[in-house]
């Protein structure tokens, strides 16, 4: 069956990203990051607190000309992609972006631009992992997911491991890209799991309490690990106070992503709140 034409990458963006793989070789978890013109300062944020772990072997998808020109001769690997516009597109459009990665053979590490790397996860977390998925938390979206199984899966930041069940969940993402475009990544990437009758082991895992906005939300001190037999997809589930997604976090923490405020206008501020904002004013 032929794949409509928004739901798959077109070839000079596939020959780009192979470029750009090749150019910083495949041993290893790869971080990527996938921006567009818009938010180029908190992207620029992101790759200064990249740099200042001295993390240095790191994807940059360029998904307008604007932000390739802007970051062009700063010794970064750039890949390019494109997209409409909208949010729902860019949602989708980086999917897609992350299933030919894995299926040209890279195990990946998505981050969003404001999923602040403060201590390297990779050799502790990510790194000679056996899971297909080891994913950070979310709070409460999609909400009939958290109130099934206490919680979610965040997409703002999470490694994917070049699998055959890895490849097999990128696949169902791609059959449900409409569903991208009319939701978004997180909520149909839970509902993909939920369907595919995960189940999640938390045996010796004591949960924790935690609230926002007065509802509940499970977290775990330590990775959980979740298995879909249909998918034969291992899943583990990073511990909430090392990957926060609220802003009461400890110095733990490895990659604090918070919430993203309503008004986008403020993203700067809240990163400056939470000292997670490295550029000069």
């Amino acid at each position: 069956m032929s794949i409509p034409e928004p739901f798959y990458l077109t070839s000079d963006v596939k020959q780009t990203l192979v470029e750009a793989v090749d150019a910083l070789g495949r041993v290893g978890p790869l971080p990527v990051v996938v921006a567009s013109n818009d938010y180029a300062l908190l992207l620029e944020n992101w790759i200064a607190h990249m740099k200042a772990l001295g993390i240095v072997r790191f994807l940059v998808v360029a998904m307008d000309a604007a932000i390739a020109h802007r970051l062009s001769g700063k010794g970064l690997v750039l890949a390019r992609g494109h997209f409409d516009g909208s949010a729902t597109d860019f949602w989708l459009r980086r999917m897609l972006i992350w299933q030919y990665l894995v299926e040209i053979g890279v195990d990946i590490v998505q981050s969003d631009i404001d999923a602040i790397w403060l201590k390297n996860p990779i050799p502790e977390f990510l790194a000679n992992q056996s899971h297909d998925l080891i994913c950070s938390q979310g709070t409460l979206h999609p909400f009939d997911t958290a109130q099934s199984w206490g919680f979610v899966i965040c997409t703002g930041f999470m490694a994917i491991r070049s699998t055959p069940p890895a490849i097999r969940f990128l696949s169902e993402f791609q059959d449900r890209a409409a569903q991208v475009l009319e939701t978004d990544d997180q909520d149909v990437m839970n509902h993909i799991l939920f369907d595919a009758g995960l189940i999640w082991d938390a045996a010796g895992a004591e949960p924790e309490v935690n609230y926002i906005d007065g509802l509940k939300f499970h977290s775990f001190p330590t990775p959980i690990a979740g298995f879909s037999a249909s998918l034969g997809l291992t899943v583990s589930l990073l511990p909430h106070s090392l990957f926060p997604r609220l802003p009461a976090s400890g110095p733990e923490a490895y990659v604090k992503h918070t919430l993203r405020p309503v008004d986008d206008s403020l993203r700067i501020t809240e990163l400056k709140s939470v000292g997670c904002w490295m550029l000069d004013e």
